[in-house]
């Protein structure tokens, strides 16, 4: 069964693998990380339920050109509990969730 909205449009339509690890070397706590597709470039993602950004290290976004990517805003500093913080720009940018099962392909627009 898919989750929906409230005016039954489909929210999920796909599943996909994890793997429930560390999101590096440096870390001991272990996240669900899946695949997706950012621009179109496979990597590897970390869930955040509760993130409201799609945050990236600076060498993904120089692969990303995200340097030219349309800014939403400049400067933000974010507090990250795991990280600390952490200063960067807001670009528009997009997201593939990589489904297994169902809707293989799940494009979103993100602010990122």
């Amino acid at each position: 069964m898919s989750l929906q909205f409230s005016d039954d449009r489909v929210f999920s339509c796909g599943s996909c693998s994890y793997e429930y690890r560390p999101a590096t070397v440096r870390e001991d706590a272990t996240r669900i990380m899946i695949q997706v597709q950012v621009q179109g470039r496979h990597t590897i993602a970390m869930v955040d339920t509760g993130g409201l950004y799609l945050l990236c290290s600076p060498e993904l976004a120089e692969l990303l050109d995200l340097d030219n990517a349309p800014v939403v805003e400049k400067n933000v500093r974010l507090a990250i509990p795991r990280y600390g913080k952490v200063t960067g720009s807001l670009c528009l940018t997009s997201l593939a969730l990589l489904a297994e099962e169902g809707n293989r392909y799940f494009p979103l627009r993100l602010i990122g």
